[in-house]
């Protein structure tokens, strides 16, 4: 899935998760997607919080799909 994204968003992508507003926004929507019993035994703000401090990684990945592409 991700692969697909980056392919038909790129840089784009990886600017997006580098946006604080951006990936709360993102966090946010995704956590009102999960299952009922997650979001019992996962608060929102922690789930947030793991994502912005996880974004990281996901930029690499992204960077590295777009390497990859080359």
């Amino acid at each position: 899935m991700v692969r697909n994204i980056v392919k038909k968003s790129g840089a784009l992508t990886a600017q997006m998760l580098e946006n604080d507003a951006a990936m709360t926004t993102v966090a946010h929507t995704a956590y009102t997607l999960m299952p009922s019993v997650f979001r019992l035994v996962v608060k929102e703000e922690l789930f947030t919080k793991f994502l912005l401090q996880s974004r990281t990684a996901l930029v690499e990945y992204v960077e590295n799909l777009e390497q990859s592409k080359e």
